[in-house]
């Protein structure tokens, strides 16, 4: 069985989607929790990654995932361990089995992974203002 990585727009249902798959396989799904999961890991300071996340304007991952990385480790910004440890912690439950990621940018993160189904899921305009009310 292969895993599935689902981006989606604002409004479009893809995080109930991703949870009806996974519950449906009966395998594990991975979304909000992947933030605990990074913090306890890497000592990240999971206050910062739920600010990060609560943003509307990009997805967690790939608002810092362009962000340069600095060539000493002491030097790097929070971004970028953030960023890490999210990467990290992403291709550690790929390779532990079938699962289900939503968001995070899991599709980017398992670009190259061969047991990583990728996927996009967008709505219409009437669905996200519904979504809105």
């Amino acid at each position: 069985m292969k895993s599935l990585a689902i981006e989606r727009e604002y409004g479009s249902g893809g995080r109930e989607i991703g949870i009806s798959v996974a519950k449906k396989a009966g395998i594990p799904y991975y979304d909000t929790n992947l933030l605990v999961r990074a913090a306890k890991e890497y000592e990240l300071n999971i206050g910062e990654l739920q600010e990060y996340d609560e943003k509307k304007t990009d997805d967690l991952l790939w608002s810092i995932l362009t962000t340069p990385l600095n060539a000493e480790d002491a030097d790097r910004s929070e971004l970028c361990k953030m960023r890490d440890g999210m990467k990290a912690t992403i291709k550690k439950l790929a390779g532990e089995g079938p699962a289900v990621f939503i968001g995070r940018c899991s599709t980017e993160i398992l670009i190259y992974h061969p047991d990583v189904v990728r996927t996009y899921i967008y709505s219409s305009s009437i669905t996200k203002k519904l979504t809105e009310l």
